[in-house]
């Protein structure tokens, strides 16, 4: 049972953009947004007071709490008596709107669909969903930002309006005085979210949506201990030449055997071991991309050896490479993959018992070198939900609807948000935990999830050494983790061009890992970078920072 779902593994270095941000620690509860470009009347450096964070008082208590105030409580076990979290149906009969960004096959509708109608009939609304694929969503939400209407509901993932600011404080709703400090008490649900969640909606001066809470521990590299111990190799090495030599005594093309895949997202792994700063470097007022120091080049010089000495997979630079299939496979015996992936990674489990895997924060390139785990969003990939602009009532039922949504483990809600009604979308395993069928996955997949959802727990019925493995990664991750101080604040540039710039980077990066250029060609990428927005996306950061 994956109670949770995974965090995208390939993750941006510039995402310190309003909707990229998760936690960091610039000006504490009251967050300064940075006003928008391309229009709108911006009020650069008002403080927005976030809501206050307000433990759910549902008296589940964790089997392995959490380590950090940003971190995961663990469940070993899916609780037998389950509470009520809302008294009533929060809806007050009519139609609510709703568009997402969905991976799942298009569910069937209303009328053919029953999970869709008994939620229904629980927030007592008629609910009109529209699910977007990756590949038509930002067409469509083109469409919908361009048009004269939006849903009550639409999920806005990084980068994906350009315009974000004036869209924000043309079209949808500021929810500072339903939501800011002890207002969002009201809505006891979404008063459990971290605070950290809501950094990323506080733009213009306002919040303007609703988070989908996401672990902050995240970048871990996993080993297939059952078959690296097989041959005599430690699946924990301690060093970067270490690591080098337990992929290298694996290695063997004859049998299809290599060390690791996943370039990209180790050459961000890789910097953590080299403790660089997470993306952006904050000293004596000026703010430096951690692409542009000294360290990235050593990243890419010791990755470029790994491929030249055989140790990547020779398609683990396709776009489509399958690095978890060859995972599991035993293809290669590394690979670059979030935390919160431990569970999917079991289920697709080809080697049955004997199968053993540990995921790990970054560790040291060397001796003596600290590393710095990189903190990342906290919210579904750096975006959030917002809300038509409408009146005060509305908006009112449109939050109680989303603090329905926002239940926590352990709640009557949560299991049906989840699993839909038992005998009918799911079953119960041999440990009691509810477990989707096929009917369950097609009709439950209408996207409610991505309006907004509880925060993230780690439970595996099924195998609770997961649960404290991933638990344990987290001890490790916070004791030397770093935050980006591009997260709380606001750069219209790189709402624009956060994707173009990335792909400079991405471009280069594998060109010299390929062996196709020298890592001396790296300072050209980064004066390409520079040209390109990089510097006035740095300025817009460095004015937000300053200002707060």
């Amino acid at each position: 049972m994956n109670d949770n779902h995974s965090t995208p593994s390939r993750r941006t270095v510039l995402r310190g953009t309003a909707v990229a941000l998760a936690a960091a620690s610039v000006g504490g509860p009251l967050l300064t947004a940075c006003g928008g470009g391309g229009g709108g009347t911006a009020e650069v450096g008002k403080p927005v007071k976030l809501p206050n964070h307000v433990p759910s008082k549902l008296g589940l208590e964790p089997d392995l709490p959490r380590v950090h105030a940003d971190g995961s409580d663990g469940y070993l076990g899916f609780p037998e008596e389950l509470v009520k979290s809302v008294r009533k149906a929060p809806g007050k009969g009519g139609k609510v709107s709703g568009f997402v960004l969905s991976y799942s096959p298009v569910p069937p509708g209303v009328e053919r669909n029953k999970y869709w109608r008994e939620l229904n009939g629980k927030l007592n609304v008629d609910l009109r969903m529209s699910v977007a694929g990756f590949a038509d969503y930002k067409t469509k939400i083109a469409t919908l930002v361009a048009g004269d209407d939006i849903p009550d509901f639409m999920q806005i993932t990084h980068g994906a309006v350009p315009e974000l600011a004036p869209f924000l404080q043309a079209k949808c709703q500021d929810l500072s005085e339903f939501l800011a400090g002890d207002e969002i008490k009201n809505y006891p649900n979404l008063a459990n979210f971290p605070q950290a969640c809501w950094k990323g909606t506080a733009i213009n001066g306002g919040l303007y949506g609703l988070p989908i809470p996401r672990p902050r521990a995240v970048m871990a590299l996993f080993s297939r201990d059952d078959l690296l111990e097989e041959r005599g190799i430690d699946p924990a090495p301690q060093t970067f030449d270490e690591l080098f030599a337990a992929m290298k005594e694996y290695s063997d093309p004859r049998r299809n055997r290599y060390g690791m895949s996943s370039p990209l997202g180790m050459y961000r792994y890789v910097m953590q071991m080299l403790g660089l700063p997470n993306s952006w470097q904050l000293e004596g007022g000026k703010l430096t991309s951690v692409d542009e120091m000294e360290g990235a080049k050593q990243a890419l010089d010791a990755l470029a050896k790994a491929r030249k000495a055989g140790l990547f997979h020779p398609d683990a630079f396709l776009a489509t490479a399958p690095h978890v299939q060859w995972f599991n496979a035993g293809t290669i015996a590394f690979t670059q993959n979030p935390n919160n992936s431990w569970v999917d990674l079991y289920e697709q489990n080809v080697a049955g018992d004997s199968y053993r895997i540990t995921g790990r924060p970054a560790f040291s390139f060397e001796k003596g070198v600290t590393p710095t785990p990189w903190m990342q969003e906290a919210s579904f990939w750096g975006g959030f939900s917002v809300l038509k602009k409408s009146s005060k009532d509305r908006i009112r039922e449109l939050l109680s609807i989303a603090n329905w949504l926002a239940a926590p483990f352990g709640s009557q809600e949560y299991l049906f948000r989840r699993y839909g009604l038992e005998g009918v979308h799911h079953e119960r395993d041999a440990n009691g935990a509810p477990v989707l069928n096929d009917k369950g996955k097609s009709e439950s997949a209408i996207g409610v999830k991505f309006v907004t959802d509880s925060p993230y727990v780690f439970t595996y019925p099924k195998n609770p050494d997961v649960v404290r493995g991933m638990h344990d990664f987290e001890k490790v991750f916070f004791e030397t983790a770093v935050d980006n101080p591009g997260f709380g604040v606001y750069s219209p540039t790189l709402t624009r061009k956060s994707a173009q710039l990335q792909k400079i980077i991405d471009e280069s990066c594998i060109e010299i890992l390929q062996g196709r250029k020298p890592v001396s060609s790296w300072d050209d990428t980064m004066n390409t970078w520079r040209q390109s927005g990089g510097d006035r996306a740095r300025d817009e950061l460095l004015k937000a920072i300053e200002a707060a």
